[in-house]
């Protein structure tokens, strides 16, 4: 009927709108928080670029040589850490309001809604990398169709940002039950929880010399397997579920001690901002031989908790209903109509900017042999990280409108 497919053209026409106007939320700030921490990511994974083009010795220069400032892109995967704060705390700050309203958890309500958020876009990005990377490995397919290839270092992550799609979905299934079990006492019981994940971060780094006793570059340089790093410290989910559970802190503490908040917000601000930037200069892009072996384990540890605590107090400062001066400066700038899109369409921009960027460095290069690429220069990264980002954003509004909106709103249904 005709009714129905103006009623289908309207509501897809909303759903373009909305994407691109103004955050109608309370919580509009971590619109840019998000969106800052998808281009950090983009980012990131332009300089990856030069790393598959370029020879161990040519990228192992490029990064040495790299300027102070262009260097901190080497820690912009910490953006990921800043996700799973963001995660952890609307989430849970859904929650805990609706039991301080005397509503019993919805398990099923929760599940549905997460699955309808997730799977359609997933299932698109994980045939497309598929098609691409797959060997015909039935048991790294399941691990993956399953969630929980980051846990099994001979499984093939086919999508390559999926170890930490992976991590959120674990936690997705555990938090609701945290919550409820924990009753009046889920602040200690975080606080275990937290404390239990750091000690096991240690505990991994200094079980293995050669985690602490080299340089993080001698693995981004492959001068050492990268292998040894990425499956003991960097996929795993016991190595990445702190920020998650900061995250969950946080909002307990938002929605039981708001006024606590507001008395303390220019110390969590100003604390937020030194932790971020202390974790950013770890690991650094030129190796200085004090922090070995102790510092840099300890380094290598906790640089990504260190951050994500940085993070959570930015967060919650900012994002008071009460602030001013430089606070309420960050506060609109984070709230900003331009981050909206970037923030509403996080999910795809995060599973497909990889074939984006390729895409880009393809353009950038004029080719499509690696091989023929003999050096790379700091301008055509940031050219691949310009077209590559235009690339995914108008990808993902596609994604976003036509697939990932309407299976969302069944979600909620």
């Amino acid at each position: 009927p005709i009714w129905k497919h103006s009623v289908a053209f309207w509501q897809i026409k909303s759903d373009f709108s909305q994407a691109l106007s103004a955050s109608d939320h309370e919580h509009s700030a971590i619109d840019g928080l998000r969106a800052i921490a998808i281009l950090m990511v983009m980012a990131f994974h332009s300089l990856y670029i030069a790393h598959v083009v370029l020879s161990k010795q040519a990228f192992s220069e490029l990064v040495i040589n790299l300027p102070w400032g262009l260097g901190l892109v080497v820690s912009f995967d910490k953006a990921v850490d800043g996700f799973f704060v963001i995660s952890g705390f609307l989430l849970a700050t859904s929650l805990l309001k609706a039991q301080q309203k005397g509503h019993p958890i919805d398990f099923w309500r929760f599940y549905r809604k997460r699955l309808f958020r997730i799977l359609p876009l997933f299932l698109i990005a994980l045939g497309l990398y598929a098609s691409a990377a797959w060997k015909g490995d039935a048991y790294s397919l399941l691990l993956n169709l399953f969630f929980m290839e980051n846990n099994f270092p001979d499984a093939t992550k086919l999508i390559p940002v999926g170890w930490s799609l992976a991590i959120e979905m674990q936690f997705y299934l555990v938090l609701p039950v945290i919550l409820a079990l924990s009753g009046r006492f889920l602040a200690p019981v975080l606080f275990g929880i937290l404390a239990f994940a750091l000690l096991i971060k240690l505990g991994v780094i200094f079980s293995d010399a050669r985690l602490y006793q080299e340089s993080i570059m001698a693995y981004l340089t492959q001068k050492i397997d990268p292998a040894i790093i990425l499956d003991q410290i960097y996929y795993p989910t016991w190595m990445r579920f702190d920020p998650l559970i900061m995250g969950v802190l946080a909002a307990w503490v938002w929605v039981n001690h708001q006024a606590w908040l507001q008395q303390h917000q220019a110390k969590l601000f100003h604390t937020g901002w030194v932790l971020v930037a202390l974790s950013m200069l770890f690991p650094d892009h030129k190796q200085i031989e004090v922090l070995y072996p102790t510092l840099n384990g300890l380094g290598l540890a906790y640089h990504r908790s260190v951050f994500a605590l940085g993070i959570t107090l930015l967060m919650l400062a900012i994002l008071l209903p009460k602030v001013e001066g430089v606070k309420l400066g960050v506060k609109r700038f984070l709230g900003a109509r331009f981050w909206r899109s970037w923030s509403e369409m996080v999910f795809p921009l995060y599973l497909f900017h990889f074939p984006m960027l390729a895409i880009a460095a393809v353009v950038v290069f004029g080719t499509t042999d690696v091989k023929a690429v003999s050096e790379v220069h700091y301008w055509q990264i940031g050219l691949i990280f310009v077209l590559g980002s235009i690339l995914t954003w108008l990808f993902s509004l596609v994604l976003h409108v036509f697939i990932e909106k309407p299976f969302h709103r069944h979600g909620r249904a």
